[in-house]
């Protein structure tokens, strides 16, 4: 045997040993059915653990196997989404459970065949096919990308580097339970600062910790510039009710419900876009508000106006769909999270300004 592979075997072990005496409870690992794992791993796609629990427990509760997840309405599903952003992951954990439903309603033990179903990356499909079900494939996330730099003291790896040797250290008889363990390592030990030496199982075939500076493995990865981003919405009012507008186009906000907007930078020409498009005469009344937030690389400024409706019939637009809804029926709708927020600050539950406010400038 070779020293690197007599290496390789006792880093095994001692990153087995650690895991199972320090992983922490998560729900999925409780009872980790292939469907739970999927789902999971699909949740945790660049979302913290802390932040997953809660949606996890709640999908579970409403869509319990892949049948029911497969008969769910789409909406439905975004609504349990809501906050946990990336909604293409809901849609298309929706479309692959109805794919998967009428092939036999079972997900599928190989990694290549896992590959094929729509929303499981190379990531996704290698989590499910070795913790679920067994299979020898290496898992890389960015946890496992800091730590293999790390014990190889490895600045620059190309993806099929960063692979090859995620696939040589694998433990072949746990690889679930291993690739787990590179997970959780990196989550909670080699982090990308002040990592915690002396904690880690694997502090003694560390070149990066050998070369006194396990911080500088790997290189920051350079951010791209934040891009500013101004967007307008119209808070429609009329007879006691708002215009919602469902999206339709777009990945990101695909099947989300939200107050019509636009690019437009100034609120003027606002309620010439609310004629063109929705077909609506509109007068502004009381006052615009705003909020910011952050998506990807861009800093959002959505600024919301309010306007009364004199006159005309809502049409879709650039939209799939349009409805007046009471301030009781926007609560039911799936919406971005910042599309959330703007909705309650115009019925009062974050200002304290309550809908009679909006009726009376109507």
């Amino acid at each position: 045997m070779t020293r690197r592979r007599a290496d390789s075997s006792s880093l095994r072990r001692a990153l087995l040993a650690w895991y199972c005496r320090h992983r922490r409870p998560m729900p999925w690992r409780d009872h980790p059915t292939p469907y739970r794992v999927w789902v999971s791993e699909v949740m945790l796609q660049q979302t913290q653990v802390a932040t997953v629990i809660p949606y996890f427990e709640r999908f579970m509760a409403r869509f319990p196997d892949l049948a029911s997840l497969a008969q769910a309405d789409e909406s439905e599903v975004l609504a349990l989404w809501e906050g946990l952003g990336y909604y293409r992951r809901a849609r298309l954990l929706v479309a692959a459970a109805r794919a998967l439903t009428r092939a036999g309603g079972q997900l599928p033990d190989r990694y290549d065949c896992l590959r094929k179903l729509p929303g499981l990356g190379p990531y996704t499909a290698a989590a499910v096919a070795s913790i679920a079900f067994g299979q020898p494939i290496a898992v890389v996330d960015g946890n496992v990308r800091r730590v293999l730099s790390r014990l190889l003291g490895a600045k620059e790896m190309s993806e099929a580097q960063l692979r090859r040797e995620a696939q040589a250290l694998l433990d072949p008889d746990s690889p679930g339970d291993f690739n787990q363990a590179m997970m959780e390592l990196g989550a909670t030990v080699c982090s990308p600062k002040a990592p915690r030496c002396r904690q880690c199982p694997a502090r003694d075939y560390c070149r990066a910790r050998r070369l006194g500076r396990p911080e500088a493995f790997p290189p920051p990865r350079p951010r791209p510039a934040t891009v500013p981003l101004e967007e307008h919405a119209a808070a429609l009012f009329r007879r006691g009710r708002w215009l919602l507008a469902r999206r339709d186009g777009g990945e990101r906000y695909r099947g989300l419900w939200e107050l019509p907007r636009c690019r437009t930078p100034l609120a003027a020409p606002l309620v010439e876009w609310v004629e063109t498009v929705l077909g609506l005469i509109a007068t502004a009344c009381g006052e615009s508000r705003e909020l910011t937030y952050s998506i990807t690389h861009h800093r959002v400024r959505l600024v919301v106006h309010p306007f009364r409706v004199q006159s005309g019939r809502a049409r879709r637009g650039l939209y799939a769909e349009v409805r007046w809804l009471a301030p009781a029926e926007l609560e039911d709708l799936p919406m971005s999270a910042p599309m959330r927020r703007a909705v309650r600050l115009l019925v009062g539950r974050e200002t304290g300004v309550q809908t009679s406010v909006w009726r009376r400038t109507s």
